[in-house]
Parts: structure tokens; C-alpha cells; sequence
């Protein structure tokens, strides 16, 4: 069979703009409805430990991610508004997701000379679009958590490092300028989230710049003082000295070596995590994909009809998907849906790879160096943004599966090249699309730590110092008005230190605004979380810590024990006493992850002085 001839009639052509127009409409409903869903929801653990960080990162002296000082200037400019930030980011990665796409297609088509076939022209631009719509995935791994956190900004500086790498030449230009400055400048903020990806990638780099004939010294000195530049500034702004800003990372790395949560084995391959169920649709999805690619590819007019036939399908799939959420759940997700989920996304590389397995004998099929390095740094990247996590790699990675997506695309490019179509793109990336749209409902069926249906939200609270509008189920919101009018009741005010005792996450402190000492999230139930705590709290001054009031949960596994005030001269049984007791319903605890019905708010009892003295005596006899 002969694929990718020219075809002199135009009913495919049309057929492959309307399918490429619905795959359009899909990318901008799905959009608007991740933005739409921005006010729904609010978890308790990491979600609240980003708001905090970005509220106030100057409180906290050590710290290896420094995300919160990056998203603070967004964090003011909305006030802290919950709902405006996560939309902002979900802009921001689509933004970049999409210039990567039209850059990435500039870089790997050769010399088009068909003005549709131009990585400016509209059909590219739509492509590059529609592949975009596969960024999404970053909100599925775990459940719709949109709000910006180190996550989100290790994609993000990724994004903008790929755009680099895909512009700069070994010539100079203005756009090669523009590349080595953006390579510089991802690599500075890929260092911000975490530092360890940010060494992954730089290893990666100075593999794939002589492989791609990029390499010239001189340009690659640009990125490089752009990085030390943008480094040595926000070491300034941060701390007003890169000496001090240094201590700041050791700090960060010595608390995470107390914790011993895991993140110190970073030199390891993890299995792909996928169940039966999970192996069984991937398998599904690939022989699904490389069908319709096969018969969309073909010369023969019923086969390309068919392929485009089908792939027109799949973009009305997502369609369909996205009103039967929004109008009546007709696709029932079971509660076993998890993370592992996401891997669905491998079916387009695996699906790619094997057609240029079986097609490889074609001279349309041959794949420059280039290309293979291009292919190579997609394929890498997911794994770059997760080195150094706890986490599975593979679950980690795909947060960013957005790279594998486009390492799977490089296989068409030498066929689109040669022959002149663009539509051997459309199955691969329309299923891209499709399974990112179903992967999208299974998270709001599911969020992150709220077992619950966004589309069984129906009530709006104001939560925080900035009173965020959010609209949660009604036990949820009924506990964050309860946790604010209990406080205020018991004599709390905004801004009071305090800490955490209950190892859970900090939610509660969120709600209330009290300010969290130490760290954002002093998490319990590992075997070195005391040891990091004190860690932390040694950094804290004695009159923090002295008034400081204490959210206890005496029956969470997690719970930090109070005993550990005696490392600061403080005593717990003495020196504190019960202001209230949140009363919280059982169901509202099993569908929340909320810490137990006990939990309960101590304040320090006069005189604040004796216990401020009696703090800093023993820290002078450390």
C-alpha cells in the first residue's frame, strides 16, 4: 500500500479542515471550561500549603523550592483571589503550550513550500493548538489541583526552555538570540521550582545541542550569564545576599534529609504504574490511533475517507464528553480512577512509534539526527521534571505529558515534508485530545482529595485572609464556617502565629489566616517529621513561638506530638489551655481527609514574656 500522495480531489481536503476545525472548538471549549471550574473546590494538604507559601514567603527562611516568591507578584496583583490565580495558570501553561507547538513545528518541517503547509499558516497554527490541548493533562495526574504550586512551575520553565532550544541556531539571528536567551531564562526558573531538574536538564541540553548542530560556545555563554544573571537578581530579592540565599537551599536540603520522606533516593527507575484495567485501554487506545493513522495515510480514497471518517469521530468524542459532564454524567467514573490513569496519554507515542516501525522502509520515513534529538528531548523531559520527587517517575512525569505527545510527533514530520499533508497529524493528535477530555472528567469526578463530584458543588463560601469565593459541597463549606466562626468565638485573631500540630496539612490555618511558623506545611507521619520541624521552628523567633497557638488532633496517626515544645523550654500541659473544640460531623471527616472530630485550638496562657525569656535561655544552651 502507497501512502501520502498528493491528492487532486477536494473532498479530503475539506473533510481535514472540518475535522481540524471541531478539534479547534474542542481545545476552546475545553479551555473555557477548565476556566469555568476554577471556582470549584479547595483542598485541604497541598493546596492550601501553595496559598500559604505564596501569601508570605519571606517568613520562612529555608527552602528549597522557592515557587512562592515567583507567584507572589501574581498572588498580589489578584489579591489572592483562589479562583483568578488557578486561571492564570492554567493561561499561562496553555500560552506556552501552545507557542512550543508552532515552534516545534518550525523546527521540524522542512522547507514547506505549500502555504498551508507553513508552520505560520492557519492550519498549523490550529494544529499546534490542538496539540496544546494535551498541556491539560498537568490538571489530571492528581486530581485537578490548578492552583500554581512547583509543579506548575517546573512545567512552565520547561515550556519556555524547549521554546528556546527549538529557536536557537549556531548562526546568529534575532530569533537565535531570542532561543539562547529563553534556554537561560527556563533553565533559571526550572532551578526555582527544584533544583534537581533543573540539573537534569541542563545535562540534557549539552547532549542535545551537538546532536542537533546547534552547539556554538559563544551563544551558549548567552544562556548562560542569562541564567547566572536572573539567579544572582532574585537571590537579591529574595534574601539581599546570594551568600544568605545559598544558606537558604542548604537549609532546604538538611530539612528534607530529616524528613526522610523518600526524596534523597533520586537516582532510581520506577516501574510504570498501571492495573490491569489501565494496560488493557492503553493497549485499546494505540491499536486505535495507529489504525486511523494508517488508513488516514493511505493514497486510496476509501481508506483516507475512512480514516478521516473516524478521526472525526474521536473529536465529536471529546465533544460529546464534555456536555454529558456538563449536562447529565452519562460517563460514570468509578472511585478506582487514580493517577495512574494518565498513562493513557503513552498510547499516541506508542501508536507513532509503530507505524514508523512498519513504515520506516519508506523514503518519506526517514528521520533526520535532528529529529531523533528532538524526539530524544521530548521523550526525556517528563522524567527531568520529576527527578529528584518521592513520587513515581512515570505518575510524576506525566504532569508534563504533554512532551511525550510531541516526541511521538517528530515521527510524521519527514512524511509531512516530503509528501505535503498535514493530516497524518490529525489522529495522533486528535486522540491526544480525546484522551486529555476524558482524563479531564475522570479529575472532576474525582478531585484531589475531595471525593466528591464538582458537579455536585452548590455552595459558595469566602475562605482566607482575602475571601476567596469558592464553591464547595455543603459539609465542606459547612466545616470552614464552622472553623472561622469557632475561632473568632475563642478569642482568635487574623495574623496570630501558630502552629500545626496536627501533621495533616494546613488548611485549617488557611481559613482562619493564621500565620503558619516553621514552614507552610509541618508534615507529620514520617520518621524524621520531628526532627525536621524543630529543624524549622529553631529558625523561628522565640516571641513567634512563645504566642504561637497550637491546632491539636489527638487521634490523627499523623498528629506531631506537643512533647516537642520542651525543645524550646515550653510546656505543653502547663502553659497552654483549650480555647474550643471544632465540632465536625463523621461524614464530613470520611469525605474529606478533614482531621478528626477532636480537633482542637490551645492558646498560650500570660505571661507571654516569662515563656519568650525561658525560649531564647535554652536556645543559648543548645
Amino acid at each position: 500500500m502507497n501512502f501520502l500522495k498528493p491528492s487532486t480531489n477536494n473532498s479530503p481536503r475539506i473533510l481535514e479542515v472540518f475535522i481540524l476545525a471541531t478539534a479547534a472548538l474542542v481545545t476552546l471549549i475545553t479551555l473555557i471550561w477548565l476556566l469555568a471550574h476554577s471556582r470549584y473546590g479547595i483542598d485541604l494538604t497541598d493546596e492550601s500549603h501553595y496559598l500559604i507559601w505564596m501569601a508570605n514567603p519571606w517568613i520562612y527562611p529555608v527552602s528549597v523550592t522557592q515557587f512562592g516568591f515567583i507567584y507572589h507578584p501574581l498572588h498580589r496583583l489578584f489579591h489572592g483571589d483562589i479562583s483568578l490565580l488557578r486561571q492564570a495558570n492554567i493561561l499561562i501553561i496553555f500560552s506556552l503550550a501552545w507557542v512550543l507547538c508552532v515552534v516545534f513545528f518550525r523546527a521540524t518541517v522542512d522547507d514547506a513550500q505549500e502555504k498551508t503547509l507553513s508552520w505560520h499558516s492557519l492550519p498549523m497554527l490550529a494544529l499546534a493548538g490542538v496539540t496544546a490541548t494535551c498541556s491539560f493533562i498537568y490538571f489530571c495526574t492528581y486530581g485537578w489541583l490548578a492552583t500554581p504550586s512547583y509543579n506548575s512551575l517546573i512545567f512552565q520553565a520547561l515550556l519556555i526552555a524547549s521554546i528556546g532550544l527549538l529557536l536557537a541556531d549556531k548562526t546568529v539571528s534575532l530569533s537565535s538570540i531570542i532561543g539562547w536567551i529563553l534556554i537561560g531564562a527556563g533553565g533559571w526558573l526550572t532551578f526555582m521550582a527544584k533544583p534537581t531538574s533543573a540539573a537534569a536538564l541542563a545535562l540534557v541540553i549539552s547532549i542535545c545541542l551537538p546532536l542537533t548542530g546547534k552547539f556554538n560556545l559563544r551563544l551558549l555563554s548567552v544562556a548562560v550569564l542569562t541564567a547566572i544573571t536572573l539567579l544572582i537578581t532574585s537571590a537579591w530579592v529574595i534574601d539581599g545576599s546570594f551568600i544568605v540565599f545559598i544558606n537558604r537551599l542548604k537549609g532546604g536540603v538538611e530539612a528534607i534529609r530529616l524528613l526522610d520522606a523518600g526524596q534523597m533516593n533520586m537516582f532510581r527507575i520506577d516501574k510504570l504504574l498501571t492495573g490491569d484495567k489501565e494496560r488493557g485501554f492503553l493497549v485499546f487506545f494505540s491499536v486505535i490511533i495507529f489504525a486511523v493513522t494508517w488508513l488516514a495515510a493511505s493514497e486510496q480514497r476509501i481508506g483516507m475517507l475512512t480514516g478521516l471518517g473516524f478521526t472525526l469521530v474521536l473529536a465529536i468524542t471529546s465533544l460529546f464528553i464534555i456536555s454529558a459532564y456538563s449536562l447529565y454524567p452519562l460517563l460514570q467514573i468509578s472511585e478506582t480512577y487514580g493517577s495512574h490513569s494518565v498513562m493513557l496519554i503513552l498510547a499516541v507515542p506508542l501508536s507513532a512509534y509503530t507505524f514508523y516501525f512498519v513504515l520506516r522502509r519508506k523514503p518519506f520515513y526517514k528521520v533526520s539526527n535532528n529529529q531523533w534529538a528532538i524526539a530524544f528531548y521530548f521523550a526525556v523531559l517528563p522524567h527531568i521534571s520529576a527527578f529528584g520527587s518521592n513520587n513515581n517517575y512515570w505518575v510524576q512525569g506525566s504532569l508534563t505529558s504533554l512532551f511525550w505527545v510531541l516526541a511521538a510527533l517528530v515521527i510524521f514530520m519527514p512524511a509531512i515534508s516530503a509528501r505535503g499533508h498535514w493530516k497524518i497529524l490529525l489522529p495522533a493528535v486528535v486522540s491526544g485530545q480525546l484522551i486529555t477530555v476524558f482524563l479531564l472528567q475522570a479529575a472532576m469526578e474525582w478531585p484531589y482529595r475531595q471525593p466528591q463530584p464538582f458537579r455536585q458543588y452548590d455552595n459558595v463560601i469566602a475562605i482566607g485572609k482575602d475571601s476567596s469565593e469558592l464553591i464547595l459541597p455543603q459539609d465542606l463549606a459547612d466545616y470552614y464556617r464552622n472553623v472561622q466562626k469557632t475561632a473568632q468565638q475563642a478569642g482568635f485573631q487574623a495574623g496570630t502565629p501558630m502552629l500545626d500540630m496536627t501533621g495533616e496539612g494546613p488548611g485549617t490555618l488557611y481559613a482562619i489566616d493564621a500565620k503558619a511558623i516553621g514552614y507552610p506545611w509541618l508534615i507529620g507521619g514520617f520518621a524524621g517529621s520531628e526532627n525536621m520541624v524543630k529543624a524549622f521552628l529553631n529558625l523561628v523567633s522565640c516571641n513567634d513561638i512563645a504566642s504561637a497557638w497550637l491546632l491539636i488532633d489527638s487521634d490523627n496517626p499523623l498528629k506531631l506530638l506537643p512533647s516537642l515544645l520542651n525543645h524550646f523550654g515550653l510546656d505543653f500541659e502547663q502553659g497552654y489551655e483549650m480555647a474550643t473544640e471544632l465540632s465536625i460531623s463523621p461524614a464530613t471527616i470520611a469525605r474529606h481527609g478533614i482531621p478528626s472530630k477532636h480537633l482542637q485550638l490551645w492558646k498560650p496562657m500570660p505571661p507571654i514574656q516569662n515563656k519568650i525569656a525561658t525560649c531564647q535561655q535554652k536556645r543559648n544552651n543548645l
